[in-house]
């Protein structure tokens, strides 16, 4: 060993500075949390018998974690926030904003599309950079199946742009796949009728995870709200059938 040490110490240290490249220059990846606590109205409140373990239940948490995951509501994150649109050659603080609609029913329809930018307008190039369409801010241009709608641009210089659509359907899986949600509950939590959601996402981007998360809480918060106003209108409309009909007894 000590004749070789020599060769040791060169071993350990390139393996050492593989390690250390690998490690700075490897794409970062970041856990995004998010924690959600349900509680629901009980509607039950007329049925003593079923007051306790009918809501905040692991079966009626296992419901809301597929209403979380459902596909309308991960599509609407898709679509929202254009998670299907793909600038190539676009700077950090550049934006576009661009809305672009398919009529296509194949989910795994795909276009590389070339766009150039004005201050008033833009224009759909070819692969030539020859001109397609141009059309003003704001208004559509139809090309291949495709409904395109640029409002704005913000670029340090108007150059040919490259965007790269897919479509959401083809997205869905995948995002699907990325947010894991688990529901924690325990028995003195379902007296209370309530539970808590643990939502978490793995991205390489922390401001878009982030994004995304609070998006997707958004919707699902919103439906949660949408469902519990609808039970408590039904209960209300309940108590008031049955006061209009004590009243006509007495």
């Amino acid at each position: 060993l000590l004749m070789q040490s020599k060769l040791i110490i060169s071993i350990t240290f390139v393996a050492f500075a593989l390690s250390y490249a690998y490690y700075s220059f490897a794409t970062k990846k970041y856990l995004i949390q998010s924690l959600l606590q349900y509680e629901s109205l009980n509607q039950n409140i007329f049925d003593p018998s079923n007051s306790l373990g009918s809501y905040g239940s692991s079966s009626d948490l296992s419901n809301l974690t597929a209403l979380y995951e459902s596909r309308t509501n991960f599509l609407k994150v898709i679509k929202d926030l254009k998670l299907n649109l793909f600038f190539l050659n676009l700077d950090d603080d550049e934006d576009i904003n661009i809305e672009i609609l398919s009529d296509e029913k194949n989910e795994f329809a795909q276009h590389k599309l070339k766009f150039s930018f004005s201050e008033s307008g833009y224009t759909l190039l070819d692969e030539n950079l020859e001109e397609i369409q141009t059309s003003l801010y704001g208004d559509k241009i139809y090309f291949n199946e495709l409904t395109i709608t640029a409002n704005s641009a913000n670029l340090k210089e108007y150059r040919p742009i490259d965007i790269v659509y897919r479509h959401p359907d083809a997205m869905y899986s995948p995002l699907k796949l990325a947010v894991n949600v688990k529901t924690n509950s325990s028995r003195s939590s379902w007296y209370r009728n309530d539970g808590l959601i643990t939502i978490s996402y793995i991205s390489s981007d922390i401001d878009l995870g982030k994004e995304i998360i609070n998006y997707a809480n958004n919707i699902f918060l919103n439906q949660r709200i949408f469902v519990e106003t609808q039970k408590s209108r039904k209960a209300i409309d309940f108590i008031d059938e049955n006061i209009e009909s004590l009243r006509d007894v007495v």
